[in-house]
């Protein structure tokens, strides 16, 4: 009996694939007639304008003569009597037509939505009551048994069906056929399907008239039933039909349920909504039959424990997702809208039964028929994007769920799978795989081996070969990580490095052969030499460990590099992006960084491999892929190489200064001055160069870089590290100390960049370093007098008359030297800022000196400040403001 349920299952299911083609083919035609009618008709429109051309009396029109014209029926108000699939052949001029009329009609008032809508809805609402109160009540007066209950509401449902579909045909309704939101027939036979559908039910569960088998057949013949006459009724009735088809199942029990009887109905139920979507348009009618197919799935995984179910589930999922993807596309003859909505149904589908593939695969303990069921469902996307190739996206959905399915299929430490005699004995046995996973590997062997062949195969009778060598260069790999992660828990091996290296070998041969034979496309080369690169870094992967994981990466965008220099390939330069981000990630938030083995050795150290050559790999990288296209890629690929070979620079100064130990957590004063001194240093490089070859990235990195080291100097050396305060050792020897390290040789820098941000019209850059210049140079000079007089160690001591004199005629030596230049660069902005100085060293004469100098000091460090303030003056008058050469005697004040 079951047998013979699942032949008539796939006959039905051959058999509407046969129509549904047949129906494309016809509409094709119908097109194709339609569009030679269209023409002749223009053609013999064309000519009556040529002969109405010709001079002839016109007739005179007179104000009573009345024009005439017959507005045509505008599409899709279907009369109620026309059958669904007839047209006209010439609909498209009146199509347009209608749809100018419609859009500049106008628009209906409150009155006509109450008189021709809301009261029809409302009148159906109470029939269906009423009939609903009239049952109740000849029940509760006793006046009919079961049996006449049963059979009165029969003929009234019976009755209510053939009056709707009187009233579709009747002639008299036909004026108002096309009135939009009229709907009497379709209400008329919905009351008639809902009080079909409550008889049927209460026959069986109030008055056990219906055994289960019965009543769920009778159930199932009035969902599709209904169904089917919404394509002559309106979507009110399919939906109707749809949520009582679903429904049904729930509604009947029975002491032994039939999981093959389920599917088998649901899969009718299926079909012939499919045929109302193909036949109407109403995909949302579609995506309820998704959503139902779905819930019931969900039950028989997880709710039903009946033998049958594995194998049901195993032939359901498959099957649906095949009636759904061979649904016939065609852009040629669809609308563009009906077509979308299309393609949002089947990619849906094809979605929803990958997942409950996931978890059919994930709820049984021996999954053999699940994983069948798994490759049925990944081979029937991968026929049906090969049948069309508006399946691409379908195509993707269903192969990334098919891998993620084989991804989660083995939970990590359990041993789910026995082996067969063969593979114990080590006859099927891979080698380097743990006895338990040798099942798990050979199922993904074969899955990899079929999306690679057979993708490979295909490219040379599909159009978007770059999306089929994608996915056969792609898929391989990525299984093949799966297995290497699961059998070795990510230890390195030179034998799966061997494997790895085979594969790119082939995927290499392949993109060789894409470029020499009828499979060729630039899409599909780029695809297969990506996927070589990719392997290649896996084998990589596979044998090596820390740093050298990373440098061989790096190393392999100059690879990718050297072929887009070949190719120019967009794929490859987007590939290259994503390798580099790797990179990064791995050398900037890698938490393993701490237990790498690092040597104690300075400069000569893992971190050359580690840091500078990815910072290389990636300036090569940019170059070479700048010659072809500057774009995002290499704006990011110069942005993580000036990153990288930053912190090279900085980590190598601190390995170097903690003695070999890079993780140390000290950070002394003399490390925190270098430092600073570096990312100035290379902020000036970065900026200089990308100034000089236009590089937008390099500036930017140059001017962030600058900004990070004068706040580094800010805080760690001026506000909280300053050996002023802080007990530290600075050095004995004069200006070759740590002073000079902290802030005369950042000053360079500082002056620097206020000369070049002057020289380009930035006057706020130049104020800013040009005082952090000023700052910098006077804290030198004053720690480096301390340092004089105090020793390495600047904090306490006794300051002295010759210390606080020092003081005073260096910083007014400083302010004088600044003014002076000031007239040699003839910037106000100089001049301003050594009076800055020459008043803090007065004001300190004033208020300092006065009170703390005594004697001969005191009155040579005043007679200096007198003769300079003097001396000022007379610069100014002389220089800064002269006296006008026209004033008289008389004309002055």
């Amino acid at each position: 009996m079951e047998l013979w349920v699942l032949l008539l299952t796939v006959g039905f299911i051959a058999g509407y694939l046969i129509l549904a083609g047949r129906i494309t083919a016809l509409k094709r035609e119908i097109a194709v007639l339609t569009s030679s009618q269209q023409i002749s008709a223009n053609a013999a429109l064309e000519r009556s304008e040529r002969e109405s051309q010709a001079p002839e009396p016109a007739p005179e029109a007179t104000e009573n003569t009345p024009i005439e014209e017959e507005a045509p029926p505008a599409r899709g108000a279907q009369s109620w009597g026309q059958p669904a699939d007839e047209e006209p052949a010439d609909t498209a001029p009146q199509d347009a037509i209608a749809a100018q009329v419609a859009h500049q009609g106008p628009s209906v008032s409150l009155e006509q939505k109450i008189g021709t809508r809301w009261i029809v809805w409302l009148g159906g609402l109470m029939f269906a009551l009423g009939g609903i109160f009239l049952v109740r009540y000849a029940v509760n007066e006793g006046y009919f048994g079961p049996g006449a209950r049963i059979f009165m509401a029969s003929l009234l449902s019976v009755g209510l069906l053939v009056l709707g579909e009187k009233l579709r045909r009747a002639p008299s309704l036909q004026a108002i056929a096309n009135l939009p939101g009229v709907a009497i027939p379709p209400i008329i036979t919905a009351v008639g399907i809902v009080i079909a559908f409550a008889t049927a039910y209460a026959s069986y569960a109030l008055y056990d008239m219906l055994g289960p088998e019965a009543v769920f057949l009778l159930l199932a013949v009035i969902s599709v039933g209904s169904v089917l006459l919404a394509a002559v009724h309106g979507p009110i009735l399919g939906g109707l039909g749809l949520i009582g088809s679903y429904a049904t199942p729930a509604l009947v029990s029975s002491d032994e349920p039939s999981v093959i009887i389920l599917f088998t109905y649901l899969t009718f139920v299926t079909l012939a909504v499919l045929a109302l979507v193909r036949l109407r348009a109403w995909w949302y009618i579609g995506l309820m039959a998704v959503a139902g197919s779905a819930i019931w799935s969900l039950v028989a995984i997880f709710f039903v424990g009946h033998p049958d179910n594995l194998v049901m589930l195993s032939l359901y999922l498959p099957l649906m997702t095949a009636a759904f993807m061979f649904t016939p596309l065609t852009p040629d003859i669809e609308d563009a809208d009906d077509l979308h909505w299309r393609r949002v149904l089947i990619g849906t589908a094809v979605a929803t039964f990958g997942v409950l593939s996931l978890l059919f695969v994930h709820s049984e303990d021996n999954a053999t028929l699940a994983l069948l069921s798994l490759a049925a469902y990944g081979a029937i996307g991968a026929v049906a994007a090969f049948r069309v190739q508006l399946l691409d996206r379908e195509l993707l959905i269903s192969v990334g769920l098919v891998v993620l399915t084989l991804l989660l299929w083995v939970p990590i430490g359990a041993i789910p799978f026995e082996l067969s005699d063969a593979a114990s004995r080590g006859a099927l046995s891979p080698p380097g795989v743990p006895s338990e996973l040798q099942f798990y590997t050979w199922v993904l062997a074969l899955f990899a081996l079929a999306y690679s062949g057979g993708g490979y195969w295909a490219l040379s009778k599909v159009s978007n070969r770059g999306l089929w060598a994608s996915v056969s260069g792609t898929v391989p790999i990525v299984l093949l990580a799966v297995v290497y992660w699961r059998s070795t828990a990510m230890e390195t091996s030179m034998a799966w490095g061997l494997v790895a290296g085979l594969v790119a070998g082939l995927l290499a041969y392949a993109a060789s052969t894409c470029r020499s034979d009828e499979r060729g496309s630039d899409g599909a080369v780029g695809a297969y030499a990506t996927a070589a690169l990719a392997a290649l870094s896996l084998g990589v992967a596979m044998v090596l460990r820390d740093a050298w994981l990373t440098a061989s990466l790096s190393l392999l965008l100059v690879g990718i590099a050297w072929i887009n220099a070949s190719l120019a390939l967009t794929l490859l330069r987007w590939v290259a992006l994503l390798i580099a981000g790797i990179v990064m990630l791995r050398l900037t938030f890698n938490p393993a960084l701490m237990s790498y083995d690092i040597s104690t050795t300075p400069i000569f150290n893992f971190l050359i491999y580690a840091y500078a050559l990815p910072a290389a790999a990636m300036a090569v990288t940019a170059t070479w892929m700048r010659r072809h296209k500057d774009d995002l890629v290499v704006q990011c690929l110069e942005a993580g190489a000036a990153l990288l070979f930053t912190l090279f620079v900085s980590l190598e100064i601190h390995h170097w200064i903690s003695g070999g130990d890079l993780f140390s957590e000290k950070y002394e004063f003399g490390e925190r001055a270098i430092q600073t001194l570096t990312w100035l240093a290379l902020s000036f490089f970065y900026y200089r160069l990308g100034q000089r070859y236009g590089r937008t990235i390099l500036t930017y990195a140059g001017e962030i870089l600058r900004w990070l080291g004068l706040a580094h100097l800010l805080l760690a050396q001026l506000l909280f590290g300053n050996p002023l305060f802080v007990p530290t050792f600075v050095g004995d020897l004069f200006f070759f100390n740590l002073l000079t390290l902290a802030y005369l040789a950042p000053a360079l820098f500082t002056g620097l960049y206020s000369i070049t941000a002057k020289e380009r019209g930035d006057r706020q850059t130049t104020l800013w370093f040009g005082g952090a210049t000023l700052g910098l140079l006077l804290t030198f000079a004053t720690l480096q007098i301390r340092q004089i007089f105090q020793g390495g160690m600047l904090p306490g001591g006794t300051t002295s008359d010759m210390e606080w004199y020092v003081y005073s005629i260096v910083w007014l030596l400083i302010g004088l030297g600044i003014f002076a230049l000031s007239f040699y660069r003839g910037g106000r902005d100089l001049r301003l800022a050594g009076m800055v100085v020459i008043t803090l060293a007065t004001t300190k004469g004033f208020l300092f000196d006065m009170a703390a100098l005594t004697g001969f000091l005191r009155a040579i460090s005043f007679i200096g400040f007198g003769g300079a303030l003097i001396g000022i003056g007379l610069l100014y008058q002389k220089f800064v403001f002269p006296p006008k050469s026209s004033t008289t005697p008389e004309e002055a004040p």
